[in-house]
C-alpha cells in the first residue's frame, strides 16, 4: 500500500501558524482511496484564539510536504480524498 504523511499546525485569528505536529502516517490498502485524519487540541495559541488546522501532507515517495487545507478548529476528523497532484509545496 502506499504511506501518506501528515503534520498539522494550529492557526490562530490572527494568522499566525504554530510550528508542526509530530507526524502522522497512514497507509492505504489496494481498495482505499481516502485518508481520514483525526484532529486534536486547540485552545489557545499566544494570547490568540485558534481558530483553524492547517493540513500538510508528504505523497510516497515525495521529499516535500504539500499544503492541502484548512479546516475549522471545531472539525474533529478531516477526510482526504485529493489528488497526489493537489497541494502547494512547502518546506
Amino acid at each position: 500500500g502506499q504511506t501518506y504523511s501528515y503534520v498539522l499546525t494550529l492557526v490562530d485569528e490572527k494568522g499566525r501558524e504554530s510550528s508542526p505536529s509530530g507526524l502522522t502516517s497512514v497507509t492505504l490498502t489496494a481498495l482505499q482511496n481516502l485518508v481520514q485524519v483525526q484532529l486534536t487540541g486547540g485552545g489557545s495559541y499566544g494570547t490568540a484564539q485558534v481558530v483553524s488546522w492547517n493540513i500538510y501532507r508528504l505523497n510516497p515517495g515525495g521529499k516535500t510536504f504539500n499544503f492541502v487545507a484548512t479546516v475549522p478548529i471545531g472539525t474533529l476528523i478531516y477526510t482526504d480524498t485529493a489528488s497526489d497532484a493537489t497541494g502547494t509545496s512547502c518546506s
